[in-house]
């Protein structure tokens, strides 16, 4: 007798979710050349994708891995010591299904590496400076907090009995000493310094 055949095949029906993103939800010092990368459990249709970043670094370029599971949003380079928020607003599989939520936060957030380097802002008594009394405090001002351990220094002559104090924010440091001798040229000089971040003091 004659046969019939069925064929069919059942829909996918199974939202998509994020498995991992780099950075990762609450890293730090993250590098400012760091290409935003998300993984995705399936393959997705890359045209609907939406998404966001704040602030925007500008730049946004977006690639797929030819499995069009693996994200790669490039952009100018971040902001240094700047937390960043990225969110894929919006994305479907190739069955239309939306993205779901999954163990993987959406939107995450992430902090850039301090890469500035501490300057000087300010010293007293300023630079080329005459009548300076000879019990005054060598006060030096940076430009953000500092590494109190890593403060190096020298001065010419040397007055002697020197100790340094730090205001509460690491900011400020101030030199106290022997009292200097009367109608002398001294020249004070700061060889090393580094910020909380390692970054070293800035050649002024």
């Amino acid at each position: 007798g004659g046969t019939y055949v069925l064929a069919f095949r059942t829909g996918d029906f199974t939202n998509p979710q994020i498995v991992s993103t780099t950075p990762s939800n609450g890293t730090t010092d993250v590098n400012v050349n760091q290409n935003v990368v998300v993984t995705f459990s399936e393959e997705m249709n890359v045209s609907s994708l939406q998404y966001s970043i704040t602030p925007n670094p500008g730049g946004l370029n977006v690639s797929w891995n030819s499995a069009k599971t693996a994200l790669t949003i490039s952009h100018t380079v971040f902001s240094s010591s700047t937390a960043y928020t990225v969110q894929i607003t919006s994305i479907k599989d190739d069955y239309g299904n939306e993205l779901t939520s999954s163990s993987v936060p959406n939107p995450w957030s992430f902090t850039c590496a301090d890469i500035i380097n501490p300057t000087i802002s300010s010293s007293s008594p300023t630079n080329g400076s005459t009548g300076v009394s000879l019990n005054t405090q060598v006060l030096i001002t940076f430009s953000e907090a500092m590494n109190q351990t890593s403060l190096t220094y020298t001065t010419n002559p040397n007055p002697g009995n020197w100790s340094i104090s730090w205001n509460s924010g690491s900011t400020i440091a101030t030199f106290s000493h022997s009292d200097f001798e009367e109608n002398t040229d001294y020249t004070f000089k700061i060889t090393s310094a580094k910020d909380l971040s390692g970054n070293d003091l800035a050649g002024g």
